[in-house]
């Protein structure tokens, strides 16, 4: 591959949200990777 889009999204969500979001983008054949990372609070 030689071109790519990045995205950054910053969202607020409960644990089962993630999940399912993980869920729908491993079976989604256009994004080729992707990390979900929670943020400690300040």
């Amino acid at each position: 591959m030689t071109e790519a889009y990045y995205y950054f999204i910053h969202f607020d969500a409960e644990g089962a949200a993630i999940a399912e979001i993980e869920s729908r983008m491993r079976i989604m054949d256009n994004v080729i990777r992707y990390l979900c990372v929670r943020q400690d609070e300040a």
